[in-house]
């Protein structure tokens, strides 16, 4: 009555631990206790390398251990998928023993009792390896008591692979949707990139400054706080495109971006507005800060080498028009625009090269 009880109890155990590696441990410990032994070891089918592994032991070190499936009491036990009881050891020549690393003997072992895992198909699993190292023999109970053991326990393992597999599988999943989900946040920002970015500067669009403008303008509503722009495009760019071909304006272009956007803050904002006219979005700056900017862009801008092939071009001027937000521009921000177009205008009818504010 109670190595039943001692079963019932040890197959609650069994079936309620769901990790492999505790599981295999919980396994060696309740049946070196059930069958009293010096030693026990747990193998475990490896079928890619056609050889039981073992897995967990006590009282030896074999955790390392590969027996292939023909050779000592394991394989043999392994390929019959029978039960075997060996008084002494020593005396019988299918015992395969392992030596432990740095020694020279083998370890010491008389009586033997192994048990193969078979699952209800009858297909192999792996082996239980119980041993003594004195004369005593396994008895009869012994044998129904391993069985017993080895028969929850093969259910208990079938279970825990089944759990270990698919946790695996879960894991790879999410790493898998980890990976596209970092892909896919990847393409959506080169996307948004691309919708915001003009193809030839690299500037931002002006579909971009109609968003931020509209933006800037609530957090001024909200804040209190003010922001400017600045407009400016290049004096006779049409000269430029007429006498040096297209291809030369497009690098102009690219290279006056170039150098605009190195001269700007990191809260500042350059887009191509049109054509060869482009505007600076200034957050928190007022007019004369705004201004004096717009000076500094337009003097380096006179003072650049702008190249195409064997083109050399150190007449380019830029003319710039400067507004800043004020409460008189009523709830809607195209006035800043307009005011900043006019001052554009005025620095283009006034001798070009030059900066102009709008008051």
């Amino acid at each position: 009555m109670l190595a039943i009880e001692r079963l019932l109890d040890i197959a609650t155990q069994l079936s309620s631990e769901r990790n492999l590696d505790r599981l295999l441990n919980l396994i060696i410990d309740q049946t070196t206790h059930l069958v009293k032994a010096d030693r026990t070891s747990l193998f475990l089918l490896n079928g890619e390398e056609n050889c039981l592994q073992a897995k967990v032991a006590q009282g030896i070190h074999e955790k390392e251990l590969k027996v292939p499936m023909d050779q000592g009491v394991i394989g043999w036990v392994a390929r019959n998928k029978e039960l075997l009881n060996i008084e002494d050891a020593q005396l019988d020549s299918r015992l395969y023993l392992a030596k432990v690393e740095g020694e020279s003997t083998p370890y010491p072992v008389r009586s033997m009792l192994c048990v193969p895992l078979l699952d209800g198909d009858h297909q192999l699993h792996g082996v239980i390896q119980a041993m003594r190292t004195d004369v005593e023999p396994f008895y009869k109970e012994e044998e129904t008591l391993i069985r017993a053991m080895a028969s929850q326990a093969t259910v208990a393992i079938h279970n825990a692979q089944l759990n270990q597999q698919m946790e695996e599988a879960n894991a790879l999943l999410e790493r898998k949707v980890v990976e596209r989900t970092a892909a896919l946040e990847e393409m959506n920002r080169e996307l948004e990139e691309i919708a915001i970015t003009d193809a030839l500067t690299g500037a931002y669009n002006r579909r971009y400054f109609n968003k931020l403008l509209m933006h800037e303008k609530r957090l001024t509503d909200r804040y209190g706080s003010t922001f400017s722009l600045v407009m400016f495009d290049i004096d006779h760019f049409k000269r430029v495109n007429d006498s040096k071909g297209h291809d030369a304006g497009d690098a102009i272009l690219v290279q006056l971006a170039q150098v605009v956007r190195s001269m700007l803050r990191d809260c500042d904002f350059l887009f191509r507005y049109g054509g060869e006219e482009f505007t600076i979005l200034l957050p928190r700056t007022a007019l004369e800060g705004a201004e004096i900017l717009a000076e500094r862009i337009r003097d380096h801008v006179s003072q650049q080498t702008f190249n195409h092939k064997a083109h050399s071009m150190s007449d380019i001027t830029i003319s710039l028009g400067v507004a800043a937000w004020h409460e008189a521009d009523s709830k809607e921000a195209e006035q800043l625009l307009k005011r900043a177009d006019q001052a554009l205008y005025h620095s283009k009818e006034n001798g070009r090269n030059r900066v102009s504010c709008s008051s």
